[in-house]
């Protein structure tokens, strides 16, 4: 195998004729004279990821590929970040979730006809956008509507558990699920995990500089317990708030009381930490419902590479950040490592105790991000170690038609990153939207 650059026509002629035509349809939309692809016997494939040009740099014992499904499942060393040692990604009941919703969303856009960039870019372009919006808003809407459903088919349930990897939307989702729960009569309250931290000197005695924040010792876990009781049997609870910049538990005079109805009451509780049962031990398990959430998207962006779910969050945190709090794109990069370690260790190992999947991809959303990000990402210098991250992303985006942030519709999922939001107070220094 070989890298090349070769000229846009001859791309799409080859790759026409050796099978990949669903390649070649989509690459007719590049804007640029030439391509780089990588070659191996006459047949061109187009790199998104640094390409191994040879089976000998892959260690035979780093990969295993069993069967699954109708295709096959490559398990692969991932890092454990707490013990240092590498170990197989083993396969689950969380990845037949994961697997059924994608399925799903695969569908849905093949339907709708959104299954490729090729497809979006040119509904964009002959001026339906609007349809895009409606159809993909709507298929978000089938969701609410779905889950409230389940959730009232299960008499018991009196605690709702939503947890997902960071920006999967978790803080609007919760909100508009508490919306859809009250059109069936039903008086959801919204419990914040943020509030129930411990004291920085109760975690460690180095300083609160030292604190593992996404650690689930890091939290009072028998005060949590102890309010869930006692909101529960329908009595009033003293709800804690956490003063983040001290690292203590706030006065108490500024904790506030809560009582929910015992008929038709329910806690809404969303945290990093909600799919694992060590969290809520005190509450039994059939009173509690747990959704998984994250974009789960199903878009093509050529014959054999689908957007990248994480790639979705990692641009929608850019944003967030940078129009919430001023944070340059660089420091956003920076952290991401450290925020995909907390998702490995305290989220994906306890994906399988999701009674159900929200796939909160936008369809329309990367046309957004499109727009707010080039520019930020094209602040980043080359000498910087974060550089070939911010040429793929770059590269990613380039594909997509742009759309101005101001029709999207203020329920949207989306406008927890871009602000305008009805349910998400932005309280960032930039309110344009």
């Amino acid at each position: 195998m070989k890298y090349s650059t070769v000229s846009t026509k001859q791309a799409i002629e080859t790759l026409a004729k050796t099978g990949a035509g669903l390649t070649a349809s989509i690459i007719r939309d590049c804007n640029k004279s030439q391509v780089t692809i990588v070659e191996c016997k006459g047949l061109y494939h187009m790199p998104r990821y640094p390409v191994v040009l040879s089976t000998d740099m892959i260690a035979a014992d780093s990969f295993k590929i069993t069967s699954f499904k109708d295709g096959f499942f490559l398990e692969h060393f991932r890092c454990d970040t707490k013990t240092g040692k590498a170990r197989h990604w083993q396969p689950d009941a969380g990845v037949d979730l994961l697997y059924n919703e994608y399925t799903a969303r695969l569908e849905w856009t093949r339907a709708v006809g959104l299954y490729t960039i090729h497809d979006l870019n040119q509904a964009i372009r002959k001026g339906d956008q609007k349809k895009v919006i409606q159809a993909t808003e709507a298929n978000c809407d089938r969701q609410f509507v779905e889950l409230a459903a389940q959730v009232k088919a299960h008499n018991n349930v009196k605690l709702l558990l939503i947890a997902g990897p960071s920006s999967s939307g978790k803080t609007t989702f919760a909100k508009r699920l508490q919306v859809q729960l009250e059109a069936y009569g039903y008086k959801p309250f919204v419990l914040s995990v943020d509030g129930f931290y411990k004291a920085w000197q109760d975690i460690t005695s180095e300083g609160p500089q030292k604190v593992d924040w996404e650690a689930l010792d890091s939290l009072n876990l028998a005060q949590l317990n102890d309010v869930l009781l006692t909101l529960m049997a329908g009595k009033e609870a003293d709800i804690p708030e956490y003063d983040m910049k001290t690292s203590m538990p706030a006065d108490k005079s500024h904790w506030t009381k809560a009582k929910i109805d015992t008929s038709r009451g329910m806690i809404i509780m969303e945290g990093i930490h909600c799919l694992n049962p060590a969290l809520t031990p005190a509450v039994p398990k059939e009173q509690k419902f747990k959704i998984a959430i994250a974009p789960i998207p199903a878009l093509q962006l050529d014959g054999v590479h689908v957007l990248s779910g994480t790639t979705i969050r990692m641009l929608r945190r850019m944003v967030r950040d940078y129009l919430n709090r001023g944070r340059p794109v660089l420091a956003t990069l920076r952290q991401w490592p450290s925020v995909v370690a907390g998702e490995v260790n305290n989220i994906y190992p306890h994906q399988h105790n999701a009674d159900v999947v929200m796939n909160s991809e936008i369809a329309y959303e990367m046309c957004v991000y499109k727009v707010h990000v080039e520019p930020l990402l094209k602040t980043v210098s080359s000498n910087e170690k974060e550089f070939s991250e911010v040429q793929r992303l770059l590269e990613t985006l380039e594909q997509f038609t742009a759309l101005p942030t101001n029709i999207i519709p203020p329920q949207s999922l989306l406008r927890e990153f871009v602000g305008g939001s009805w349910y998400y107070d932005y309280g960032g220094w930039y309110k344009g939207y």
